[in-house]
């Protein structure tokens, strides 16, 4: 495990951050505190109890997901960190296979994500600048899927390249009633390959004090032993699919640089199942920037030289 594999989640991350950024640098946002919040910091997980509580709290989490094909909805993006941004547009996605985020301004899309099994491509129309790369060059040394990424998005919990927590496959995860300081926190800890440069772990409520139901509060994930990314999640929502997060706000670092970002999902305007179909949009006539300079778009965002 080297340090370039602990760069390359948060730099896929900043990718899209930072192309999308360009699209509405001149439109400043003030920042919008997040709704979800870390309900305790994790350490490593080395050891883990059957508790039946802790059980109970994994079976039920499990309960509340179901099934689904593809949803369009409305989307939110906010960056707070290295530079404050925000813009709405929205998402479709298909379950397993693409995900497509289109972002507006005045009714017009200025840049976009497309992502599927093989490709990830950010757009940024107004200067006609994209990024595009191989989905695996991020996610092979982690085995992560398009499913797991969407997984990731909406606040439930996963185990790379195998699928959402289920009733069928609870032996994949492990549960600990002790990992996390805060009572009625559950971590739940998905069965990971020895080759993978990942460890994560879903920090699940179960106390039922701010929801009715087992939900996942926070997605703590450690890359190649160094750098660390936090998924804290709001107050799900029920939907066709079951509880669903209403908001995914990630902080890791980049090169000693904070980059803290949201994504709020407008849930309750989500459309289920419809027969969505995507597929990838083209760059001809677009400049295609590298990662080279990529990172130096970065720097600019963090006001770096």
């Amino acid at each position: 495990m080297t340090g370039h594999t602990s760069r390359i989640l948060p730099l896929f991350i900043a990718a899209i951050m930072a192309l999308m950024s360009g699209a509405c640098r001149s439109h400043k946002n003030a920042a919008v505190p997040s709704a979800g919040g870390l309900s305790g910091e994790a350490e490593a997980p080395v050891s883990h109890s059957t508790a039946p509580m802790a059980e109970l709290a994994a079976m039920a989490l499990a309960a509340s997901y179901s099934d689904w094909t593809d949803v369009q909805m409305p989307v939110r993006m906010e960056l707070t960190a290295p530079k404050n941004f925000a813009i709405s547009g929205r998402a479709s996605m298909v379950r397993g296979k693409a995900i497509y985020i289109s972002m507006r301004m005045l009714g017009l899309e200025v840049a976009s994500v497309y992502i599927d099994t093989d490709t990830v491509v950010v757009m940024e129309k107004l200067k006609k600048t994209a990024y595009v790369e191989s989905l695996p060059k991020f996610t092979a040394a982690f085995g992560l899927t398009v499913g797991d990424i969407q997984d990731l998005l909406l606040g439930r919990a996963f185990a790379p390249g195998t699928g959402t927590l289920a009733q069928g496959n609870m032996s994949l995860f492990k549960t600990d009633a002790a990992l996390f300081s805060s009572d009625g926190i559950t971590a739940i800890t998905p069965a990971l390959s020895e080759k993978s440069a990942l460890e994560l772990v879903f920090a699940v409520d179960e106390s039922m004090s701010r929801f009715p139901m087992a939900w996942v509060t926070d997605a703590v994930a450690q890359v190649a032993g160094k750098a660390t990314i936090v998924v804290s999640y709001a107050r799900p929502f029920a939907s066709p699919a079951g509880t669903v997060s209403s908001e995914a706000a990630l902080a890791t670092k980049l090169r000693g640089r904070d980059v803290n970002a949201s994504m709020q999902w407008s849930v309750d305007e989500a459309r289920w199942n419809t027969g969505v179909q995507l597929s990838p949009r083209s760059t001809r006539g677009y400049r295609i920037v590298d990662t080279a300079t990529l990172l130096n778009i970065l720097k600019g965002l963090a006001g770096g030289k």
